[in-house]
């Protein structure tokens, strides 16, 4: 049956490419990330139910559905009414100082943690001070009453924001220096991750200018090729990989002096880390805990914004432990699809997929028709940052994502001005 839900998973990508046309439309795009997130994990040493990866199907179809609904004429077989020269005028400048204000300032934010838990200046100098401090500050994260001090938590959403805005710098850029200044937020939340061993604020780094950068790169879709834009996707992947080498390699040097079995642990480590999800999801589903839960109505898709508001109560880790069936690993990384399921059953959920790739369909089909306003960047934006982080949780579980994408969001207004007369001006026309 795993074997069938991967063969299905397979031609729905196929399918969802033949009827979009391109492979980073909103549909194909889905589609194909959860076929790499789902595939391997099946073909790894870790326990896969089938339930998981036909749940993966059934939300893959939902997606292309929308998404090819939303698209409408500009899917591939009516791409005529398509612009040949840029949507937006970019006001490179503005956009520069945007990523380098922000992303410098997250670069402040790992030694006010440090100093902020009782650590001298002379210590930020000191590397081994630096090692101890990531080693117990680990140990505090996990505690349910730890919270970072409200200016470092201020200072990374400066982070998310650069790296939001650091997208549409690499879709704008003139030179090498522009992607210089583009990794100034990644270098930040690297920095972060270094500090307190908390590898999500770099990948969320690399998720957010990943999103914006593909969701820009319609805005001149027919003046830079598809294969250019691959490319570039290649470079920041490998820019990627390269990262987390360093964060390997640091691992397999703690772990050599300690254990014998340091390169053998760590690399049931990565696996865990890589593919934990589907098992995660499959212990949940097995276990039937959705069918006692009564709905949620979004508290744990937009958990963040929902529990500042005081409706709901955040556990560490979002959901409690599942450690009593044959699929439970070491994880909580249910997916997205947990807490959409939990929010609004199973229907509801699928539905809500379809409607969101909709709107990220409907964008694009704006954007080809030069009729989008600035502001119809920001939803396509959100619908590939969710991807790309759909195989953790929803980004909006983090009150520091949603401010940033509403940061984001005033960025896109100020600094993208129509090229063509017949384009919105104002808000009010969303794609």
């Amino acid at each position: 049956m795993i074997f069938l839900g991967c063969i299905a998973l397979i031609g729905i990508v196929a399918l969802a490419r033949w009827l979009e046309g391109s492979w980073h439309t909103p549909g194909a795009f889905f589609a194909s990330f959860w076929a790499l997130a789902a595939i391997p994990a099946c073909l790894s040493n870790l326990p896969v139910g089938a339930s998981a990866v036909f749940l993966v199907v059934l939300f893959s179809l939902s997606c292309v559905l929308g998404s090819v609904l939303g698209l409408g004429s500009a899917a591939r077989w009516a791409g005529s009414d398509a612009t040949q020269s840029d949507v937006f005028v970019g006001r490179l400048n503005e956009l520069r100082a945007i990523v380098l204000l922000f992303g410098l300032a997250g670069l402040f934010a790992p030694p006010l943690l440090m100093l902020s838990e009782g650590r001298s200046v002379e210590q930020l100098t000191s590397v081994s001070a630096w090692i101890e401090f990531a080693a117990e500050i680990t140990v505090a994260r996990y505690r349910e009453d730890y919270n970072a001090p409200v200016m470092v938590r201020v200072l990374m959403t400066a982070t998310y924001i650069g790296s939001l805005v650091a997208g549409l710098l690499m879709r704008y850029r003139k030179s090498r220096l522009d992607t210089l200044v583009a990794l100034v937020p990644v270098v930040a939340a690297s920095a972060m991750s270094l500090a307190t061993t908390a590898k999500a604020t770099f990948l969320l780094s690399i998720v957010l200018t990943t999103g914006a950068y593909i969701a820009s790169s319609f805005l001149t879709e027919r003046s830079r090729t598809g294969g250019r834009m691959l490319t570039n996707l290649a470079r920041w992947s490998a820019l990627g990989l390269a990262v987390v080498g360093m964060f390997v390699g640091s691992m397999v040097m703690r772990y050599q002096s300690s254990r014998p079995d340091a390169v053998a642990f760590l690399a049931d480590r990565l696996v865990t880390y890589a593919f934990g999800h589907m098992s995660a999801l499959s212990a949940w589903l097995d276990a039937q805990a959705f069918a006692e839960d009564e709905l949620a109505f979004g508290s744990y898709t937009f958990a963040g914004p929902v529990a500042a508001l005081g409706f709901f109560q955040r556990q560490a880790g979002i959901y409690a432990e599942l450690n009593y069936n044959d699929y439970t690993v070491e994880s909580n990384v249910f997916t997205i699809f947990r807490g959409l399921i939990t929010d609004a059953g199973f229907a509801g959920a699928l539905a809500a997929t379809a409607i969101a790739a909709f709107v990220a369909g409907r964008a694009v089909r704006r954007i080809r028709a030069d009729r989008a306003s600035p502001i119809t960047l920001v939803p396509l934006t959100v619908f590939y940052a969710v991807t790309l982080w759909s195989h953790v949780v929803s980004i909006f579980t983090y009150n520091s994502l949603a401010v940033a994408v509403l940061a984001y969001a005033v960025v896109c207004w100020v600094v993208l001005h129509p090229q063509h007369a017949n384009a919105p001006t104002s808000g009010r026309s969303l794609g």
